[in-house]
């Protein structure tokens, strides 16, 4: 795969980021989903509810409540997905995930320009796609741990996220209850805000413990077995080497070496001592002996299925 801000190339790449893109829309918005209910029924004090029932039931402005915070994280979770962060951010796990692009492996080995790596690896990878095509399995491999590198990045930020709100909260209602007990600090908090009686509280702020540490929970456990340290040295490694990893972003890795030994051994070994080897790899894609041998249509042929 290349990166996302290079899909124009020839409209190749545009089907594969679409499948992706509402993939991980729809496992975001299924796990944001209920953590915003889950936030809305257990840390929104009453005051909020109230708003919604001068005039409804309060079982009405609970629902409408909980609509409103389930609807937010729906926004969120979108939101978070069309950034793409790992394809377009510049922190640790967003260079790790671009630097295994087989592009990335192009463009060094080549001496080309990073877009003429997105456009030739796009026309050599896209036709993967149909099922005749030799490479399909490794396509749909590569495919489904992109997808799973989204998802788990994508599913700790929304955790995070989660606790950091709860926590907020739980600090402020907890200041809001101390000042309630002592009035000569501020004398209008007990009349303008209503509380849990006493009893409530404390079931509520044990509910709300436990659901913190819950979450918290499943950050520690996600980044514990989906490991990722940057190379110590970079000084003469290609930027793919040297990163030690595990769980989804091992099997990241462990797809795109797989791609990157398909071109060295079926592109690279073949135009090797060429005196413009960007120029020559390109030209395959017009030689009909080299599409026919690798799966390919011949010059000027559409794939399968398109018009």
């Amino acid at each position: 795969m290349a990166e996302k801000t290079q899909s124009s190339a020839p409209g190749k790449a545009a089907g594969l980021i679409g499948f992706l893109k509402d993939e991980r829309a729809r496992n975001l918005v299924f796990i944001a989903l209920p953590l915003g209910l889950i936030y809305g029924a257990f840390f929104l004090p009453p005051s909020i509810f109230e708003l919604y029932h001068t005039t409804a039931a309060k079982i009405s402005g609970i629902v409408v409540s909980l609509g409103i915070s389930t609807m937010i994280s729906a926004v969120v979770a979108v939101v978070a997905n069309s950034q793409d962060a790992l394809s377009t951010g510049n922190f640790t796990r967003a260079e790790f995930f671009k630097n295994q692009y087989p592009s990335r492996f192009v463009e060094s080995k080549l001496g080309c320009t990073r877009d003429q790596a997105n456009y030739l690896w796009f026309q050599l990878f896209d036709p993967w796609q149909q099922a005749a095509h030799p490479q399909n399995n490794f396509y749909r491999v590569t495919v489904r741990r992109s997808s799973a590198c989204q998802l788990i990045f994508h599913v700790r930020f929304l955790f995070k996220l989660f606790c950091v709100f709860s926590i907020l909260t739980e600090v402020g209602d907890c200041l809001l209850h101390f000042l309630k007990a002592h009035p000569d600090i501020v004398p209008f908090i007990g009349e303008r805000l209503k509380f849990h009686s006493m009893a409530e509280s404390y079931s509520l702020h044990y509910a709300r413990l436990l659901l913190i540490a819950t979450a918290l929970a499943v950050m520690i456990l996600l980044s514990k077995t989906n490991r990722l340290v940057a190379p110590k040295v970079s000084h003469g490694k290609e930027p793919w080497e040297g990163w030690t990893t595990t769980g989804c972003w091992y099997l990241w890795k462990e797809a795109n070496g797989v791609n990157r030994q398909w071109l060295d051994e079926n592109v690279l070994k073949r135009i090797a001592g060429k005196p413009n080897p960007y120029e020559a790899a390109v030209a395959l894609l017009s030689d009909a002996e080299w599409l026919r041998g690798h799966g390919y249509p011949g010059p000027g042929s559409a794939l399968p299925g398109e018009h």
